[in-house]
């Protein structure tokens, strides 16, 4: 899958707003949290090049296999999903929680993503649309919370384009 870049972090608002929380929509190195993230976890985002692209089922297949393994599995959705959290629910057998860095501060990300994570083995994040689509985007929240991506690619009917877009998707 493709990580995250730094180069990607030099994107970020370097002002903060009255309250110390960055502006609506920023893209916020991890070094510059208030909150940590929650490293002792497994956290990752499921993300994709496109809406359409099999981030759901996929998402839903790794909760309820490593939940059928014997771990403990939280959910998230970026953005405001009402349909797709609900199934994670189902999946896991445990809240989900949307993470909408729009209508949320990054404190208040990291505490929830915090939340999830403090008895769970593993938190799976599933990205909205392709991976930097969007006001608040999958790479945003990635880079937020300083985890990696998992990015779904379907390689079917290519070739080399398929290392230039995990490259793209990479940087």
């Amino acid at each position: 899958g493709a990580a995250r870049d730094d180069s990607r972090s030099a994107m970020a608002s370097s002002s903060l707003t009255a309250s110390g929380d960055p502006p609506r929509g920023s893209v916020i190195p991890p070094t510059s949290l208030r909150v940590g993230a929650p490293a002792t976890r497994v956290t990752f985002v499921v993300a994709a090049p496109s809406s359409g692209s099999g981030k759901s089922l996929i998402t839903l297949g790794l909760i309820r296999a490593f939940r059928k393994a014997g771990l403990r599995v939280s959910a998230a959705k970026v953005g405001p999903d009402y349909i797709d959290p609900r199934f994670h629910e189902a999946a896991s057998g445990r809240a989900c929680y949307n993470l909408d860095p729009w209508a949320m501060t990054s404190s208040q990300i990291n505490g929830l993503t915090a939340e999830l994570a403090r008895d769970a083995d593993l938190v799976i994040i599933e990205g909205v649309m392709g991976l930097f689509d969007g006001h608040t985007s999958s790479a945003d929240i990635a880079c937020l919370l300083g985890i990696p991506v998992l990015a779904l690619i379907d390689g079917s009917a290519m070739a080399q384009t398929f290392g230039a877009l995990a490259h793209g998707l990479r940087t």
